[in-house]
């Protein structure tokens, strides 16, 4: 039996995901989000932006923060829905 896919945010008893929600990230913090999601991790990111694993987990806790997610992988559930990556 199929079921219907809706286009509606999920939710359910630990998540929800406000649809109408503007965050304004930084240039580097959009870098590093989209590092985040795929799937690098704090030490790849930091080579590749040649900047420390301490500042690359500022800028993730930072991010968490500003998005109102739980941890990294409600981040990149929360940067898909709400577009804010390009999947």
């Amino acid at each position: 039996m199929m079921e219907e896919i809706s286009s509606k945010p999920h939710q359910d008893n630990n998540v929800r995901m406000e649809t109408k929600v503007e965050v304004i990230l930084t240039k580097r913090e959009k870098e590093i989000l989209n590092y985040i999601c795929e799937g690098a991790t704090n030490t790849e990111i930091a080579k590749k932006l040649s900047i420390s694993v301490k500042t690359v987990e500022g800028y993730k806790t930072k991010l968490i923060t500003k998005t109102k997610t739980r941890n990294s992988a409600h981040l990149v559930m929360y940067a898909a829905i709400h577009r804010l990556i390009e999947l």
